[in-house]
């Protein structure tokens, strides 16, 4: 499949994987019991709208959208209904919802992954759960940043967490980088799949590795440090950097993915 023919499979990827990420994120923080009630509808509302744009964008799925836009119209409503029963005060029906459009999510995901012809179960698929987990935590992360500036005396330990997750989630995707080079099957598989990594598409390689994960993990590691000295605003504007810096690196996975079968 050529990239411009995959890319309105990218673009909707990329949008769910942030919804459910995110929203597997703020359910995190729903549980941990730190966060305001406001950040939590806030969120929940910011990703129905992401959830909602996708709907709107289901022809991109073509002959699958008729199957694919009832769940994505479904993960939307359960967001709304989230978002209404927290502001309701109903926390713990709330969270019920919550986990059940995370479920729908992962459902929409893995079946929209798999209209892509190069996608297969294995590496592809732990791609597919890392790119969800380290694009919703940077989001999350981002939007829980913003709310200090509302709520001043939040405590900082929320953000340290979302953003320890975020650390851990870049560092298996680095794992994952890694293995790809690591000798499975034929020598000469691996030779060919290094031949086209770091000769054909090396710009392509270099660019997901340095812009999609090294720089993350520098600024993430700041941001880190940062909230430990509650200089929230630092943190909320390198958190900034970081969601670039990610959403642009998963792009050149995607397109790493479409040219040369190899997850990253």
């Amino acid at each position: 499949m050529a990239l411009t023919q995959s890319l309105p499979i990218t673009v909707l990827l990329l949008m769910l994987e942030t919804v459910v990420g995110g929203t597997l994120v703020l359910l995190f923080t729903d549980f941990e019991a730190r966060a305001s009630s406001g950040f939590l509808i806030t969120s929940g509302l910011i990703f129905a709208v992401g959830a909602g744009l996708a709907y709107l964008l289901r022809f991109g799925y073509g002959s699958a959208a008729p199957t694919l836009g009832p769940l994505v119209a479904g993960l939307t409503g359960l967001l709304v209904v989230y978002a209404v029963l927290v502001m309701l005060k109903r926390r713990a029906v709330a969270r019920v919802i919550g986990a059940a459009s995370v479920a729908v999510g992962a459902a929409v995901l893995f079946r929209s992954a798999l209209l892509q012809p190069s996608f297969a179960a294995g590496a592809d698929l732990l791609s597919l759960v890392l790119a969800t987990l380290v694009l919703g935590a940077a989001m999350t992360a981002l939007l829980l940043g913003h709310w200090y500036l509302v709520t001043p005396l939040l405590s900082a330990q929320s953000l340290r967490r979302v953003t320890g997750i975020l650390l851990v989630g870049l560092a298996l995707q680095v794992i994952l980088v890694i293995a790809a080079f690591i000798p499975v099957g034929s020598g000469t598989a691996v030779a060919d799949r290094a031949t086209l990594l770091l000769s054909t598409y090396s710009f392509v390689f270099w660019f997901r590795v340095i812009v999609g994960l090294a720089f993350p993990i520098a600024l993430g590691i700041l941001t880190w440090r940062s909230c430990r000295l509650r200089a929230m605003q630092t943190a909320t504007g390198l958190l900034y950097i970081v969601v670039g810096c990610v959403l642009a690196g998963q792009t050149a996975a995607q397109a790493l993915l479409v040219l040369t079968t190899v997850s990253l």
